[in-house]
């Protein structure tokens, strides 16, 4: 099983998901079906780019985590979603941490999190971070 699917089967992400799914503070669903999405997009655009293993797993890493911070209603999901994302993979309780690393670069992970608005032009630097905008 792939990272990212393991990633959607953890109880932690799916409660996050499931809160902001069932938030009615939060205008946009950004909830476990926005996410499928994403992933489902991701994964054709993964294709059409012929992106390799590992940048298709952080693509796709990134995909699923992409709004976890959309839970706590900030201002700058992104930027914390980035911080969050990095203390779960790499501190991950029911995932071998370094099974993680060897499947993505979790930095890369964080800096396409960080830039997934696509306001800033820098944000449009790296092409996984184009590609999940």
């Amino acid at each position: 099983m792939k990272l990212y699917e393991q990633l959607l089967q953890e109880e932690y992400v799916n409660n996050i998901y499931s809160s902001i799914e069932n938030n009615p503070r939060i205008p946009i669903s950004h909830g476990i079906h926005h996410i499928l999405n994403v992933v489902k997009y991701c994964k054709r655009l993964s294709e059409i780019f012929n992106l390799d293993g590992k940048e298709k797993e952080t693509l796709l890493v990134s995909a699923v985590m992409h709004d976890v911070a959309q839970v706590f209603l900030q201002p700058n999901h992104a930027k914390n979603g980035a911080f969050i994302v990095k203390e779960m993979l790499e501190k991950n309780e029911t995932i071998d941490p370094e099974y993680i690393k060897k499947c993505v670069d979790i930095d890369r992970v964080c800096k396409i999190i960080e830039c997934h608005g696509g306001k800033n032009e820098e944000e449009n630097e790296d092409k996984l971070s184009c590609l999940l905008i």
